[in-house]
């Protein structure tokens, strides 16, 4: 029994490979705005905090494309905190 889901394991594995898919789940709530991008001519429109199985370099812009709002929130964060900055 064992032999047969160690197969189903490796067979899965090769399969995902194969197909150079993976899943993600974009952060947020399902009521947030989605995710859109455009890879060599297609475009995605993936919705927030569900899980979604996309090609890899879908998932690499995913994860880049987050990564820069991120950095770009913490730099205007010091605009709108009141405090001021000095342009």
């Amino acid at each position: 029994m064992e032999k047969r889901t160690e197969a189903a394991v490796t067979e899965t594995a090769a399969n995902a490979e194969k197909r150079e898919t993976e899943t993600v789940t974009i952060g947020g709530s399902i009521d947030d705005s989605p995710w859109e991008g455009c890879l060599n001519s297609v475009n995605y429109r993936i919705r927030r905090g569900v899980p979604v199985e996309v090609p890899r370099a879908v998932a690499e812009l995913i994860r880049r494309s987050e990564a820069e709002k991120r950095r770009s929130d913490a730099l205007l964060a010091r605009f709108a905190s009141g405090d001021g900055v000095r342009l």
